[in-house]
């Protein structure tokens, strides 16, 4: 029994004695691994990130740190710079370089025009609109967009939203993408939806969904309304609907439809220019615009086609043909039906309207 004490008072000192070197080491190259520290912008003019004086403490952020910018004013960045989190209330966000949170981004008011990559996080919720300006922002967890109440979340001047493969962009409201100014571009790579509110989310600006990025509505109507290029899936669940109500959208190779919900066009010119195939399970519906390109839509399951025009081929597992306010038009197109379809124009001057080299083949 006492030569285990022994033993055990010899690895005790042995501990601390090892413990004081680290400390000592560690004092020595004067990084103190504490935690993060909350620093905050007190510069209500403008000034650069990497100027100490701008910060209370007076110190640059560092990686483990979080920061608070709520003031008016800009905050430059024109090096390099990382923090633990951002929380971002007004004024600007600018700069040559980017800012690299480990962390997530709470952004409630004011503008970014430089380059900010975050690990997820909230845009929106506060009282005043949120403006990407001819910025980047880079989204690599899951990213909350809860603008309510009147503001919105404004995007354009050349902005671009990047969407990282594992990474989600979540519409929790009925609020979108609203495009300010000229260009504004959304690459997805990761899962883009909406998944709360029973009104509709339109996405302002190109919508890139690439090969292994997936475009989902959840709840309500998500609504990309601009133009677009798919490689990836779309899809819909429930009695959510993914809409194309304007702009030109092309479907490349590898694109597909999915869920148990509803995708619409309502008024966009939808290109098929690689081969897409539509599962069973969704529902697929034309009600305005045209579908055109030099592929085919495959839909496994039926048609409902009450509105716009073919002129691309489409082949389909039974549908209807006809029932809305409008007139149905296969102009050059082909319809190439497998099941049940049925014509069922509406009375009082609509008609379903063939021609100009188009074809109905209604298979055995």
């Amino acid at each position: 029994m006492k030569e285990l004490c022994r033993i055990a008072r010899i690895r005790t000192m042995r501990t601390r004695a090892l413990f004081k070197a680290v400390a000592c080491a560690v004092l020595a190259t004067g990084i103190i691994p504490a935690g993060a520290t909350n620093i905050v912008w007190t510069n209500t003019a403008s000034g650069d990130w990497a100027t100490a004086a701008n910060w209370n403490p007076n110190q640059v952020p560092s990686p483990l740190d979080d920061v608070s910018i709520n003031g008016a004013g800009t905050v430059t960045v024109d090096a390099s710079a990382a923090a633990n989190s951002l929380s971002l209330g007004g004024g600007t966000l600018a700069g040559s370089s980017s800012l690299v949170l480990s962390g997530t981004l709470t952004w409630v008011g004011g503008t970014i025009s430089g380059t900010v990559q975050c690990n997820g996080g909230t845009v929106g919720g506060g009282s005043a609109n949120t403006f990407l300006n001819g910025g980047q922002l880079i989204n690599t967890g899951t990213l909350t967009v809860a603008t309510t109440g009147g503001y919105a979340f404004y995007t354009g001047n050349g902005s671009v939203i990047s969407n990282l493969a594992g990474a989600t962009f979540d519409f929790v409201t009925d609020s979108g993408l609203v495009q300010n100014g000229t260009s504004a571009t959304v690459y997805n790579a990761g899962l883009f939806r909406k998944s709360q509110g029973a009104g509709t989310s339109a996405i302002g600006g190109t919508f890139n969904n690439l090969g292994i990025g997936t475009v989902e509505a959840d709840s309500g109507i998500l609504s990309l309304t601009s133009a677009g290029n798919y490689s990836g899936t779309c899809a819909a669940t429930g009695t959510a609907m993914l809409d194309f109500p304007s702009g030109t959208h092309n479907f490349l190779a590898n694109s597909s439809f999915s869920g148990n919900g509803v995708i619409r066009c309502s008024g966009a010119s939808l290109n098929i220019n690689g081969p897409t195939i539509a599962a069973q399970s969704v529902g697929f519906s034309l009600t305005g615009g045209t579908l055109a390109g030099t592929d085919t839509l495959v839909l496994t399951g039926p048609l409902n086609w009450t509105g716009g025009t073919i002129t691309g081929t489409v082949r389909c597992n039974g549908g209807v043909v006809g029932g809305g306010y409008a007139h149905t038009i296969l102009s050059g197109g082909q319809l190439i039906n497998t099941g049940t379809l049925t014509i069922s124009t509406r009375p009082g001057g609509y008609a379903f309207y063939t021609g100009n080299g188009s074809v109905i083949s209604n298979l055995a």
